[in-house]
């Protein structure tokens, strides 16, 4: 799945119509802070960071420090402080 996303293995034509579907995901409403780890190797090739299609509600992108893909495990107390943030967010869709 990662090295198909970001580019790194040919198509699959067996998986045609899944990629098509998933290619065609809404964008996400809801207000975002998006975590990424800054020792996670996939953060720099992470695609829907210049959509701004896809997140219409964006409030910001943080880069976690000391963590690698699973942010929620390296850095609870980032992803607590962002999800307390958020709950102090209007969450009506933009």
């Amino acid at each position: 799945s990662y090295r198909h996303r970001h580019g790194w293995a040919e198509d699959v034509a067996a998986f045609k119509v899944e990629e098509d579907y998933l290619a065609t995901q809404p964008p996400i409403l809801v207000p975002t802070i998006s975590l990424l780890g800054a020792l996670d190797p996939l953060t720099d090739n992470a695609k829907y960071r210049d959509d701004p299609a896809l997140f219409r509600n964006r409030i910001d992108e943080r880069i976690a420090n000391g963590a690698g893909h699973f942010v929620q495990r390296d850095r609870p107390d980032m992803v607590i402080d962002a999800v307390l943030e958020l709950a102090d967010t209007d969450l009506r869709p933009a």
